[in-house]
């Protein structure tokens, strides 16, 4: 059994040994194939020659992401609601980044022609050979490649939104990606205006939507406090709520000077009135 074992043992010694060596010996042939191709590859020399020539954009990321501690608020908010009241106060960037990611584009296409035409494989100013061309020649498009500049030149916005507990912990999330077209009817939509009103009904209804999500539970909670748990018309303890001192419909905004505690019935009684208690 114990010179069993032994013998077992030297042929796995042997094998690991066999397999150690084949792979020191391929990649040492590799690294002499490399070296080969960074000092003799007229393909090379030719795509770092390219690359000096074609200046790109970098188009700043645009990606957007909120949290809602209120699970309400995350029902209710979806994706494209968020990404339309960015786009109220971050239109000009986004157009800027989506016209840059247009000339990327159209000139990539132009740089991606200019290395098919110029960057032929398989030359080399140098009179020394080697053996294997298939390994030669699979470096060479290696290396090359990995020479190709990476733009973006395709416009899109992700929106990642997630629902949170008080501590900050994830509990869901959801998200969409738009494309540029997708994007550009959401602007033409956003830039239907009469003065402060907006003509799209959807737009309408997702800045609000988005604006009333801002109060989150942990701000509810602290405008309570701050109210001392009162109704601020009738003292009420019960059935307490957040009203918006300026409402929404009249360009009121979710922050905590624009808000106060009301009753139920005084929240309702008074409407869409102006009313600071």
């Amino acid at each position: 059994m114990i010179e069993t074992l032994k013998i077992f043992l030297i042929i796995v010694i042997v094998i690991l040994l066999i397999i150690g060596i084949y792979f020191l010996t391929k990649s040492k042939s590799t690294a002499k194939y490399r070296d080969f191709v960074l000092n003799y590859s007229i393909a090379l020399r030719e795509i770092k020659a390219i690359n000096k020539e074609y200046n790109f954009y970098n188009i700043p990321n645009c990606n957007m992401s909120n949290s809602y501690d209120n699970e309400d608020n995350y029902n209710n908010i979806s994706p494209k609601d968020y990404l339309t009241y960015q786009l109220v106060s971050s239109k000009d960037k986004i157009y800027d980044a989506m016209d840059k990611t247009f000339d990327n584009n159209h000139l990539y296409n132009q740089y991606i022609k200019e290395i098919g035409k110029k960057c032929v494989f398989n030359r080399f100013d140098t009179d020394i050979t080697l053996r294997n061309k298939e390994e030669l020649l699979r470096i060479e498009k290696k290396i090359v490649s990995q020479h190709i500049r990476k733009v973006v030149t395709d416009f899109k916005i992700t929106v990642n939104i997630y629902l949170t507990n008080l501590t900050g912990f994830c509990r869901d999330s959801k998200s969409a990606t738009f494309n540029d077209d997708e994007i550009m009817d959401l602007m033409a939509a956003v830039e239907r205006k009469n003065g402060d009103y907006y003509l799209d009904d959807d737009v309408w209804q997702s800045i609000c939507s988005v604006e009333r999500g801002k109060v989150s539970n942990k701000m509810r909670f602290e405008i309570f406090e701050r109210d001392g748990y009162r109704c601020k018309k009738c003292g009420s303890r019960d059935n307490l709520e957040i009203d918006h001192i300026i409402p929404i419909s009249k360009g009121g905004k979710s922050t905590y000077d624009n808000l106060q505690t009301l009753c139920h019935n005084c929240n309702y009684n008074k409407g869409s009135d102006t009313i600071y208690y």
